[in-house]
This record gives C-alpha cells, sequence and structure tokens, in this order.
C-alpha cells in the first residue's frame, strides 16, 4: 500500500456518540477520487467494536469520512495488536 503524504499517526473513527476507536495509521492510499483506504492497527480489546456502530466516521483534516468497509486481520493471536483496513469516503452510499 503506498503512503499519502503527511499521514496523521493516529485517527479516532467514532462508532457511537460515546465510544470511539483509536487507529494507529501504517499507510494509506486512494483507491479512487473518492475512496480512501487506511491500514494500521488497532487495541485488541478494541476488536469487533466496529460492528456496534450505526455510521462510523473519522474527521481527517476538518473532513468527515464515513467507513464503507472494514475487516481485521488477527494473524499474531499473542500480540496486544490486531491490524486491520478499511475504506472511507465523504458520503455512505444509499444501501447502507
Amino acid at each position: 500500500m503506498s503512503n499519502l503524504a503527511n499521514l496523521p499517526r493516529k485517527i479516532d473513527v467514532r462508532i457511537n456518540p460515546d465510544e470511539e476507536l483509536t487507529v494507529i495509521v501504517r499507510s494509506m492510499r486512494m483507491l479512487s477520487p473518492t475512496l480512501l483506504q487506511v491500514a494500521g492497527t488497532i487495541d485488541r480489546e478494541d476488536s469487533c467494536i466496529i460492528i456496534r456502530g450505526h455510521k462510523p466516521n473519522t474527521n481527517i483534516r476538518g473532513c468527515l469520512l464515513y467507513v464503507l468497509d472494514y475487516h481485521e486481520y488477527d494473524d499474531v493471536p499473542d500480540s496486544m495488536l490486531i491490524d486491520c483496513q478499511f475504506t472511507l469516503a465523504e458520503h455512505i452510499p444509499a444501501a447502507l
């Protein structure tokens, strides 16, 4: 995954009004002019928190982006972190 310039070190994805998922960013890339893909890690205790969310979103440099697609990869069961990859967009498709 190719990096964009000036990556944020971490981003907070708002899951519900009282819940946020902190993602340590490893890389980002534009999939299209309207889709941003993020790869990073989350704390093991935060695993699957995003499934409870209704329209999860994050604010990156003043732009509100919604999570369209989210996957976790638990390749090292003894690790304190879990890899994740998700896609952000400015608008939520009507199907969601």
